[in-house]
C-alpha cells in the first residue's frame, strides 16, 4: 500500500509555490507460524518527507543573482529576481566586460538595501527590498550613474 500527499503553499503573492511531498510505503507483511498453528502478521511502515526549498535570500544575494542574470543576458532569470521596471532598466544597458564591473557593497536599513557595482566610468546601483513584512526579497529599482 502506498499513499502520497502534497501540500502547496503560496508565498507573499509573488506567484511562487512550494510543494512538500509526503510518501508512505507499507512493507510486505510477514507471517510467522508457531507450533500451535497460530499465525501473526506484522507490517512495517516507512515514511519519508521531502521538504520544499526555503528561500532565505539576503538583499545582497538577490542583487548578485540579478547582476549575474544581466551579465548572461538572461532576462527571464532577472524577471524571477526583480520587479519588471528594474528588469527593463538594467537591460537597456547591455553588459560589457569592457566596463570592468566590480561589486562594491550592499548597505541599507528599514527593510531595503542599496547594492553598488563600480565600473570603469560608471556606477550601478540596485535598490533591493528585504523580506520585511513577509514580502519576498526582490530588486525594485536599478540606476546607472
Amino acid at each position: 500500500m502506498a499513499a502520497v500527499a502534497a501540500v502547496t503553499a503560496c508565498s507573499g503573492g509573488s506567484g511562487s509555490r512550494s510543494v512538500a511531498t509526503v510518501t508512505t510505503r507499507q512493507a510486505p507483511a510477514t507471517t510467522s507460524t508457531l507450533s500451535t498453528s497460530t499465525s501473526t502478521t506484522v507490517a512495517a511502515t516507512t515514511t519519508s518527507v521531502t521538504k520544499p526549498p526555503v528561500s532565505e535570500a539576503t538583499p545582497e544575494d538577490q542583487a548578485k543573482a540579478f547582476y549575474e542574470a544581466w551579465m548572461k543576458g538572461d532576462r527571464a532569470g532577472a524577471t524571477s529576481l526583480g520587479e519588471p521596471a528594474a528588469v527593463a532598466s538594467i537591460f537597456v544597458h547591455p553588459w560589457s566586460a569592457g566596463d570592468s564591473w566590480s561589486f562594491s557593497e550592499c548597505a541599507g536599513a528599514a527593510g531595503s538595501a542599496i547594492c553598488t557595482w563600480q565600473g570603469s566610468n560608471k556606477q550601478l546601483l540596485m535598490l533591493v527590498r528585504g523580506s520585511t513584512g513577509g514580502l519576498p526579497v526582490t530588486v525594485v529599482d536599478v540606476r546607472f550613474s
